[in-house]
């Protein structure tokens, strides 16, 4: 995920930009764990995903936590996103 951010902080010259998405990223997560969100199901198996403009998290919940398994950011990486 640091990488997604300093592309942003770097592209847009501020940390605004990078700072906001993180702080929504984070936010989805703890709605997440707390059973307010669920995510979309993928095909394979407990692994779910979610997006925030264009970042896609993939991730799987158990009892105690959240898992996550990948983050990536869908216009950098277009065909591995499809």
């Amino acid at each position: 995920m640091k990488d997604i951010l300093d592309y942003y902080t770097k592209r847009n010259g501020s940390k605004h930009y990078a700072g906001r998405l993180f702080a929504r990223l984070k936010a989805h997560l703890k709605d997440i764990q707390n059973g307010l969100r669920s995510g979309s199901r993928t095909e394979t198996g407990s692994l779910r995903l979610f997006s925030v403009d264009n970042v896609v998290v993939f991730f799987e919940t158990h009892e105690d936590h959240v898992e996550i398994h990948d983050v990536m950011d869908a216009r950098r990486y277009q065909e591995t996103v499809q």
